[in-house]
């Protein structure tokens, strides 16, 4: 059973629409799957995620329902949720507390509210800050416009989403792998893993704390820290 992610939109965007585009960037043949639960069954693509310390695949379904009619079979499974909404559409923020609940409820490892041309002020549309101050800790909030490389297949706006699911330690990852992959290598490469685990740990707890800290900080001070911790993350990706 692969890790499941919901994606769900709120808005014009559909579900399918996103996870496809989320496929292109990794330039992934799309794939699906169906698994079979004791209340229903369930199709899904699937995508692997592949990072310097490990490969999995899991699998992310659309859901038009509401979600408080998901299977609790299904529920447990569920491990990322991504949301999508329209920016200039301000009743999206009566959603947001209900939303937060599914997620804590569920204990939900990765979460993103998704969208385009997030507003500067509140005549607009919703703005980031007022977002971030509802979401509190669960969510991240991902403007798609902001991302400027499009050169990945067309949809190099959806790297930051990837990112986020790389980000993530899925049920299915077998710590132990790492170990038995690195049983032939000298004492030498084993503490330069060592050392770079460490890094990516240091690094893991800058973002809980940068997490912490963005609720009272500026929509632009905010990004410019981000772009520093994914400089950060890109060193430590790159380092060989």
């Amino acid at each position: 059973m692969f890790p499941l992610v919901i994606v769900k939109s709120f808005g014009n965007e559909k579900p399918e629409e996103i996870i496809k585009n989320i496929l292109k960037v990794t330039d992934q043949q799309e794939e699906q799957l169906e698994f079979k639960f004791d209340s229903c069954s369930l199709r899904a693509y699937k995508c692997d995620v592949v990072t310097k310390y490990y490969e999995t695949q899991i699998a992310l379904f659309g859901f038009e329902e509401d979600l408080t009619s998901i299977p609790s079979d299904v529920l447990k499974n569920i491990e990322a949720a991504l949301f999508y909404f329209d920016s200039d559409d301000r009743s999206f923020l009566t959603k947001v507390d209900s939303l937060c609940s599914f997620v804590k409820c569920n204990k939900i490892q990765v979460a993103a509210l998704i969208t385009r041309n997030i507003s500067d002020d509140d005549l607009n549309g919703i703005t980031y800050g007022e977002l971030k101050k509802r979401c509190k800790l669960c969510f991240d909030v991902v403007d798609l416009s902001d991302q400027n490389d499009l050169d990945l297949n067309g949809c190099g706006e959806y790297t930051e989403l990837l990112d986020l699911l790389k980000n993530c330690v899925w049920s299915n990852v077998k710590h132990s792998q790492h170990i038995n992959d690195t049983s032939n290598e000298s004492s030498s490469d084993i503490d330069g893993i060592e050392e770079q685990l460490n890094s990516f740990e240091e690094l893991l707890k800058k973002v809980q704390n940068f997490k912490e800290t963005s609720k009272t900080l500026s929509r632009e001070d905010v990004l410019n820290n981000a772009e520093k911790l994914a400089e950060l993350f890109v060193n430590i990706i790159n380092d060989e």
